[in-house]
């Protein structure tokens, strides 16, 4: 007999949308299989079975099925003697509550070694290969959490071992990450020493029957199990301490906010007010003196809002959103006082973006105050906003002045934080600004990256999630680049 018949598509459940995306790192544990003795495995497990009977095979496969159709996975048996097709079915649809509702709508197939493994007449390892990734995606498609399989080997002549050997060690690496559970059963009575241990050496670990289930791990397997056990306890024990260090950190910053500020608002009061009621009695030096004060307040107050923002942009969550970079540019531009600053602001094409809209409002007014200030010296400041597309397609967002530009050496060193290429005396600045604009665009998976040269300005770059459509600039709009 071949194939039980599948019946009509199965439709993909709630959540079925979820269930066909790529697990992550913590889904890849905890997949219950059924059996006591093996508790929970992580997608792309392979193992085996060694079995001495009907019996064997049927006290896995009944918890086996029954726990995979109860957690919405596709299931797949692949059997022969002794446990034929029609006596797996009968025996299956008598233990597992729905099996033959499985059936009829595809969820759970039952087909014959011989039918599967010897189509056309011989053994073809590699069309196994390519069928055992296809049913997987093929579940995936359809709306189901993943695929378990369990695979009857008593079908097997002696020329068919070493092929199988081969194709088992291949089907290890193959289905390693994907969401799959795959079970292969083994005759113990047909296998010899040299046999049990080529079986055990090509899976994770095997599962045998005597008066109750024992788990069989190779001692490479069970060395490596212990130390992710090891690395887990270490991971964990870390996340803990990054934990709360967050917490101090986000400590440090309402103290900031609150009793750092207040003291600093004092001295810059009690400054204005003396400055105003001591007008015209003071020595030149004491007014220095009181104007050096209130400067070096000025920059303290600065460099706060520069630390308050950049521990904002590393820990804030984010808001995703379409976002008008064009509006955005303009309403920097107006933060940053750029209609008093003698600079011009030129915009160019600036396709839609998505991202945190505050976040990204404090990178463009920290790329807009950089521009401003490094091009003060010039006779006719400029500073342009664009966009532009580089060759491999991606689009990337600027902004450039034509100030004092930097060394291509110092390229990257212009994002570390508290970083100047240039004297307090010649640009105001906490040195926080780019590594705001750094940490902002990392924030969105993106990435930033400067281009200049001494006396020629500067152009910095950004990239930021699209919406479709929004990734081209056709070439003759693109008036800013250079």
């Amino acid at each position: 007999m071949g194939s039980v018949p599948t019946g009509p598509a199965a439709q993909a459940p709630d959540g079925a949308a979820d269930a066909r995306r790529e697990p992550g790192p913590l889904e890849r544990v905890g997949q219950d299989l059924g059996i006591p003795a093996l508790g929970e495995a992580p997608w792309g497990s392979h193992f085996c079975q060694f079995f001495g009977g009907r019996q064997d095979l049927l006290d896995f496969l009944v918890p086996f099925y029954r726990t995979g159709l109860e957690r919405n996975e596709a299931c797949l048996l692949t059997t022969t003697d002794p446990l034929d097709v029609d006596d797996a079915v009968e025996v299956l649809s008598r233990e597992i509550d729905g099996f033959g509702a499985a059936v009829d709508r595809g969820q759970m197939v039952v087909v014959s070694a011989q039918a599967r493994y010897l189509a056309g007449g011989s053994f073809d390892p590699e069309r196994i290969l390519e069928l055992v990734p296809a049913g997987v995606e093929e579940a995936l498609r359809r709306g189901y959490s993943g695929r378990r399989a369990c695979t009857n080997e008593n079908w097997m002549q002696q020329a068919d071992w070493d092929p199988m050997m081969t194709l088992e060690g291949r089907l290890s690496r193959t289905l390693s990450g994907r969401r799959s559970i795959s079970m292969c059963a083994y005759p113990l009575p047909k296998c010899d020493a040299g046999q049990l241990l080529d079986v055990l050496m090509r899976h994770q670990f095997a599962l045998i029957r005597h008066d109750d289930w024992t788990l069989i791990e190779p001692s490479e397997r069970k060395r490596a199990t212990e130390a992710v056990e090891r690395m887990n306890v270490a991971l964990a024990q870390r996340t803990a301490e990054l934990q709360s260090a967050l917490a101090d950190l986000r400590g440090f910053s309402r103290w900031v906010t609150h009793d750092l500020r207040a003291p600093l608002a004092s001295i810059t009061s009690f400054g204005e007010m003396l400055a105003h009621s001591s007008a015209g009695r003071l020595s030149d030096d004491e007014a220095g003196m009181l104007e050096r004060m209130r400067n070096g307040a000025a920059r303290m107050e600065r460099l706060i809002t520069d630390i308050l923002t950049y521990s904002t942009a590393q820990h804030a969550d984010l808001q995703i959103r379409a976002l008008d970079l064009r509006s955005m540019v303009a309403e920097a531009w107006s933060a940053v006082g750029g209609e008093n600053a003698r600079a011009s602001l030129r915009v160019y094409d600036l396709p839609l973006a998505r991202g945190d809209a505050a976040l990204v409002r404090q990178a463009l007014i920290a790329l807009l105050d950089n521009a401003i200030r490094f091009s003060a010296g010039r006779p006719d400041p400029l500073v342009e906003a664009g966009a532009r597309t580089l060759p491999d397609g991606e689009l990337a967002y600027y902004v450039r002045d034509n100030g004092v530009g930097f060394e291509r050496a110092d390229a990257d060193a212009l994002f570390g934080a508290f970083t100047r290429l240039h004297s307090v005396t010649s640009s105001e600045g906490a040195g926080l600004g780019l590594a705001i604009v750094k940490e902002v665009f990392a924030r969105h998976g993106g990435r930033v990256w400067a281009e200049g040269e001494p006396g020629l300005g500067a152009t910095f770059f950004f990239t930021l999630p699209t919406p479709a459509g929004a990734g081209q600039i056709p070439r003759q709009n693109r008036r800013g680049d250079r």
